[in-house]
């Protein structure tokens, strides 16, 4: 019983805020709603232009109807309410003092416990009271009758002076009157009782006490207060995405609505002005047709012949009247055929010029005609009607069985590449879509670089190509290919001819160019990244995709091993980096590192003798790059102090957004395209020691296009990136030597931020993947089946035995798999990391209190396991559909 009563006394609760539980609960369901209905409404949105048919509905009631379910969700005001209820709360703990386990899972039911559980201490509190005001009373019982028994029996004086001291210390009523010998058997009646009750547990009280027991899982109230007030944050913050998303999409559909009505007022004019057309002719037709009645035989032929041509002219008015097509809709069904989806014709009218036609750009020289044709043409464009400057047009021919496919993959490609804005890169000033000598073709207006490419200016710079100026360009150079790195692009085609130089002829701009989007074309490219060319150019690629038939994916490596190329090509020019012949060859040990005979076999002496200088940086930094292991190759990150952080812009474009910033699953045709080939074999790769599921048969797979989580993903990469300075790397993980797959960005694999291809497997549940598609992973998403042996987080596998186990089958037999990016950073790597964590261990003598980027749990005799807290740094790429 004492020790039970020590418990009870000892429990200390956390303090609860002062808050009003079940209203706060009222807020949290009310938030969970309305989060849910709002996840909604992107898919409904797609809906809506999935189904539009141009040639019957009208575009503005579409619009209208979008406006309508996007404002319908009123996401604001529950997240004012409880953005002001959590101010009032403390930060959350880390990792409670009390763990069990089974910890909640499901975010309402712990809500709701710790409602139940708030009223408890109060309780505590009063059975304690209760029980030490019964026990004085009891002890005040006991001295009155003690002092009693030595009035009645004894003079003593210093037995009456203890009992004196003892009731002053027990804060007792003083008894002064002198009791006669004859009340002493009374006295001591008194005594023994007081002395009974006082120690009897019924009496006194403690036995209640010692039996008392709060309900509801008391000892772990602590547990669900920080598991409540953590998923109340993460609950913020996905409010805060929506209310973003909304703003914007709201924006974006305003702007398509005000786009439309324009159309339909140009439409409208064009329409009256042929109205009044027709009613002029008809006026005449009357006119000559009641004319011919009089007039003689020699005239009548010729009266004839007009009112015929009237005829016909009214004819093809009255046929136009009949038709509502847009312009560029008209234009692209006559370039692209008949059949083209309005989700196309949606893109189009986002990315290519409304205005901008073949015939502004008046007359094209043919300049160039390698892969892709391009023009020279001298025009000021329709945006700048003032500017008249000189334009390079590039031409990419559709081919005749692909058309449609192959001016969607060039429309999205171009919305990545007008992304890339940066002094070093070349501008794209426009777009369009036309017919060009019968052949249609897509064409991209960039500005005409007046110094050609980089070869060309080697050729003939003679005394211009001073040290100051060729390292001048090699810095903008590498400042370009960073920044395209850090906006996860792969350029794979970098060269002296791509690189494009404008500006005065002894003081060159370098403006990197030549995105091949044909070849990225055939990959079913994810934007807004990817790669942008399939292989490259001979002389400048690297040995792993030379000779990697096909199985590497873009990485920033290769862009590594292309720069260390031109870097070397420049300086000895016109010597060359040779070609590797053999998987194995070191092609730094095969380059000249000598300028010969005064310098006769390289244009420019002064620069090869810099090249060959072996105390040189110059010298050390270009045979790093050229590293056959491209583990070996210095990032080009190394120029982060000049490489400007990648400004991101608010630009709004009209339907297209809405389209894409609705999450997206794209679907891959199996057995045609690289990518569903490349998760087959990456599949078997990962079971090969026979610990995966046997017969894996992958029936779909889906491509995920969600925007705004890549946006964010993308942001947490950058940041790790800059602020990890560690370049320790886990090389256990199966997948850490695997490259992106194909058509997908490349994988930083050997930066900082650790970046891998991980598996999820889930329940055949479609809202369940919906919800990953749209929020991203939480670990909430998987309610009781949530892990939490090693922390309250998304868990990961690197081994398909592990997913498998999670991956269970639905009606038709089918399995899910997400194939997904991680960012394990700094990873805690233990065979048995701290159970129950809501976030990762701190860092060894962090000043800071600085944790751990990621956890990976090692156990001897099970699957590792990654464990990751913070959602960001997870980015669902593809979901699997298969058996086994």
């Amino acid at each position: 019983m004492v020790t039970k009563i020590q418990n009870t006394i000892d429990e200390a609760p956390p303090e609860f805020p002062a808050l009003n539980w079940p209203a706060f609960k009222a807020t949290i369901t009310r938030a969970l709603g309305v989060l849910d209905q709002a996840v909604q409404v992107p898919e409904a949105l797609q809906g809506c232009l999935s189904q539009l048919d141009p040639n019957i509905d009208n575009l503005e009631s579409v619009l209208e109807k979008m406006q309508s379910l996007t404002e319908q969700i009123e996401l604001q005001p529950v997240y004012l309410e409880l953005q002001n209820i959590l101010a009032k709360c403390p930060a959350p703990a880390t990792a409670p003092t009390t763990a069990f386990e089974t910890p909640p899972t499901d975010f309402a039911a712990a809500l709701g416990k710790l409602v139940m559980l708030h009223n408890v201490e109060p309780e505590r509190q009063e059975r304690l009271t209760s029980t030490d005001t019964n026990i004085k009373r009891r002890v005040l019982a006991l001295i009155d009758a003690l002092d009693a028994v030595a009035r009645a029996g004894t003079t003593d004086t210093d037995t009456m002076h203890r009992v004196d001291t003892l009731r002053q210390r027990a804060q007792c009523s003083d008894v002064s009157a002198p009791l006669s010998a004859k009340s002493l058997p009374e006295a001591w009646e008194r005594l023994c009782q007081a002395h009974e009750h006082l120690s009897s547990p019924k009496q006194n009280g403690l036995e209640q006490l010692a039996d008392w027991r709060a309900e509801h899982d008391y000892e772990h109230q602590d547990w669900y207060l920080t598991f409540v007030l953590h998923g109340s944050q993460a609950l913020l913050q996905q409010l805060h995405d929506m209310i973003d998303w909304q703003a914007k999409t709201l924006s974006v559909v305003t702007a398509c609505k005000e786009y439309a009505s324009s159309i339909t007022q140009s439409s409208a004019d064009q329409v009256v002005s042929i109205h009044e057309e027709v009613a002029e002719l008809q006026k005449k037709i009357q006119a000559t047709t009641a004319f011919l009645a009089f007039v003689s035989d020699d005239m009548r032929a010729g009266i004839q012949a007009n009112l015929d041509e009237e005829k016909e002219r009214l004819s093809t008015l009255q046929q136009q009247l009949s038709k509502e097509h847009s312009a560029l809709g008209v234009q692209l069904r006559k370039v692209l055929g008949p059949d083209l989806p309005a989700s196309l014709i949606l893109e189009a009218m986002a990315e290519v010029d409304q205005v901008l036609t073949l015939s502004c750009l008046g007359q094209l020289e043919l300049h160039y005609n390698q892969n892709h044709k391009v023009y020279k043409a001298r025009a000021a464009l329709p945006n700048r009607p003032e500017q008249e400057q000189d334009l390079a047009v590039k031409e990419y021919a559709f081919a005749q069985q692909h058309k449609q496919n192959q001016c969607r993959t060039f429309l999205r490609e171009l919305r990545a590449m007008r992304q890339l804005e940066h002094p070093n890169i070349v501008p794209v000033l426009g777009a369009l879509v036309g017919v060009h000598d019968g052949h249609p073709s897509a064409y991209l207006v960039q500005p005409w670089c007046t110094q050609g490419d980089l070869q060309q200016w080697l050729g003939k710079a003679r005394h211009l190509a001073t040290s100051t100026v060729v390292a001048s360009l090699m810095t903008q150079l590498r400042m370009a290919l960073a920044f395209m790195h850090s906006k996860g692009l792969v350029h794979r085609d970098v060269k002296l001819s791509n690189v494009m130089l404008d500006g005065d002829e002894d003081q060159p701009v370098v403006r990197l160019g030549d995105f091949d989007i044909t070849k990225a074309a055939a990959e079913a490219t994810m934007l807004p990244c990817t790669a942008t060319a399939s292989s490259g150019t001979a002389g400048y690629v690297a040995p792993e995709v030379l000779f990697g038939q096909g199985r590497v994916g873009a990485r920033s490596a290769q862009d590594a091993f292309s720069f260390g190329c031109v870097l070397y090509n420049t300086y000895m020019f016109p010597q060359t980096v040779p070609p590797a012949r053999l998987p194995t060859d070191q092609l730094a040990d095969q380059c000249r590192w000598d300028a010969g005979a005064g310098g006769a076999e390289c244009s420019f002496p002064h620069l090869a003798a810099e090249m060959c200088n072996s105390t040189s940086e110059l010298y050390k930094e270009t045979r790093a790059l050229l590293a056959t292991d491209p583990k070996q190759r210095p990032s080009l990150f190394s120029a982060g102090q000049r490489v400007q952080r990648p400004v991101t812009t608010q630009a709004v474009g009209p339907a297209i957004d809405v389209l894409l910033d609705a999450p997206e699953l794209i679907p891959e045709p199996i057995d045609l395209t690289p990518l569903c080939t490349k998760v087959v074999e990456l599949l078997q790769q990962l079971s090969a020691d026979g610990r995966g599921p046997s017969n894996i048969a992958v029936r779909r797979v889906e491509r995920v296009q969600n925007p705004v989580l890549w946006e964010r993903y993308s942001a947490k990469r950058w940041e790790m990136l800059h602020r990890i300075t560690s370049q320790e790397h886990y090389d256990q993980l199966h997948t850490a030597t695997v490259d992106a797959l194909s058509g997908c960005p490349a994988l930083l694999r050997n930066t900082p931020c650790q970046e891998r291809l991980l598996l999820h497997g889930i329940a055949p549940d479609t809202m369940l993947r919906d919800k990953i598609v749209r929020l991203g992973f939480d670990y909430r998403f998987a309610g009781r089946s949530s892990g939490h042996k090693y922390g309250l987080g998304v868990y990961l596998a690197d081994h398909p035995g592990k997913s498998h186990q999670y991956a269970t089958p639905g009606a038709n037999g089918e399995r899910m798999l997400i194939i997904t990016r991680a960012l394990l950073g700094r990873a805690y790597v233990h065979p048995s990391p701290p159970f129950g964590a809501l976030a990762p261990p701190l860092l060894p003598d962090a000043p800071n209190n600085e944790r751990f980027d990621s956890v990976i749990a090692t156990p001897q005799v099970t699957f590792r396991e990654v464990i990751m807290f913070d959602n960001a740094q997870i980015y669902p790429e593809l979901v699997v559909y298969y058996t086994a």
